[in-house]
């Protein structure tokens, strides 16, 4: 069912304003549930571009849907309100990256002039917030990219033009993200409630180009960025701990990937855990939970293009699993984890992308042939 533009109506202040009210308890998000892969309500008009990107409370999630940014309050989908451009003729496509848990999220709109802006959205508000570009180029356009916010309303993204790494906090920048020496083009991809942010950065060879991606890690201190080790495919992610998830750079033979998990001891180095057998152990993690050590990921394999990627999921220690699709051999991807089991991310049926939401997902992990 099409929505409006309007969807900051008095339906959504109302179901605000409920969630205001009640915030969920770890009793609450440990609650039995029903395993099933939940559909959501897709609300952009074309077949692709769709995926959960991050949980919320009470039933809030947020990512995109037919190439929009979208929110679902329990499976209905709402686009954000007037004052975000999308749906404008200026607008190519859209996405909501991260919501925290006072129900503010972080999204970005695609522009026609090749540029990207970067906005927050406190659900009930009637328009967006814009975050400021450090840089623009020559017709004005932006590269803002922001991609996560924790509970202290600290937004931690990249501007592709200066190529630099940053912080925002109630609309404005508040911090640039230094990184080490040596290291250039820095990323920030997530951040936890302590502060602690991970992203990435190209290494400068020895002629002083960019070469290969690094994983880089600022405390919630607030001192420089340490190097963490190599990274590649995909975005790392952190959790209350200081856990951090991440992708290893493809094999220079094989050009299959290892998911790997950095703990807090970050000096042991990273630890690869096998991927599915069916997949030739290749694969990525892309999300891990706040505290239960959940992680989603997607399984790959690169020499094998005839087989559709699928979802996966690792409850932190014992063997990776996959995730059912919603029609046998098409393709999967998980992108989120939540305390209360469930992994989002999305699934193709019948040659249309769908958000979806794996719920009790290790009780429907299984090791594919």
């Amino acid at each position: 069912m099409a929505h409006p533009r309007f969807c900051a109506t008095a339906a959504a202040v109302a179901v605000a304003a409920t969630l205001a009210a009640a915030p969920q308890s770890a009793a609450e998000a440990k609650q039995p549930c029903e395993p099933e892969i939940k559909v959501l309500e897709r609300i952009g008009g074309v077949p692709f571009g769709d995926g959960v990107a991050d949980f919320g409370r009470g039933g809030l999630t947020v990512g995109r849907s037919g190439d929009q940014a979208t929110y679902w309050l329990g499976t209905e989908g709402h686009p954000v309100p007037p004052g975000d451009g999308t749906g404008t003729l200026s607008v190519q496509s859209s996405t909501l990256t991260a919501v925290n848990g006072n129900d503010v999220m972080t999204g970005k709109d695609w522009t026609i002039d090749g540029g990207t802006r970067s906005y927050t959205y406190r659900l009930g508000d009637p328009a967006v917030t814009w975050l400021p570009a450090p840089t623009t180029d020559s017709w004005d356009a932006t590269d803002v990219h922001a991609e996560d916010i924790n509970d202290r309303g600290q937004v931690v993204g990249y501007d592709g033009l200066a190529r630099k790494a940053y912080v925002w906090r109630n609309g404005g920048m508040v911090r640039e993200l230094t990184p080490p020496a040596g290291v250039t083009n820095a990323e920030a991809h997530a951040v936890n409630n302590k502060g602690a942010i991970v992203g990435r950065g190209q290494a400068l060879a020895g002629d002083g180009t960019p070469s290969g991606w690094v994983l880089l890690l600022w405390p919630s201190g607030g001192g420089p960025a340490d190097i963490l080790g190599p990274t590649g495919y995909g975005q790392p992610d952190i959790d209350e701990r200081g856990r951090v998830v991440a992708t290893m750079p493809p094999d220079a033979t094989t050009g299959l990937r290892k998911a790997v998990l950095w703990d807090r001891q970050y000096t042991a180095g990273a630890v690869e855990v096998d991927g599915l057998a069916a997949f030739a152990g290749s694969g990525s993690f892309r999300g891990i939970s706040p505290s239960s050590r959940l992680v989603a990921g997607t399984a790959f394999n690169p020499a094998d293009p005839g087989r559709a990627s699928q979802a996966q999921v690792w409850p932190g220690h014992g063997p990776v699993l996959a995730l059912p699709p919603l029609e046998p051999g098409t393709p999967s991807q998980a992108t989120a984890a939540s305390d209360n089991g469930s992994v989002g991310g999305y699934a193709e049926q019948w040659g249309v992308d769908h958000p979806v939401i794996w719920t009790c997902a290790l009780e429907q992990g299984y090791r594919p042939e």
